[in-house]
């Protein structure tokens, strides 16, 4: 395999204020993603 190309990512488990535990997803300082299962898999038919 050849690495086209590479990102460096932060994971984070944050708490919201009502106490919900979400993953943040962080790319770049001003780019996040914020998940609620990042690990969930899609529906399968």
């Amino acid at each position: 395999m050849k690495t086209i190309k590479e990102w460096d990512i932060k994971f984070e488990l944050v708490k919201t204020k009502k106490g919900a535990l979400l993953h943040k997803i962080t790319i770049d300082e001003n780019h996040f993603f914020l998940e609620q299962n990042p690990l969930r898999l899609a529906p399968s038919d």
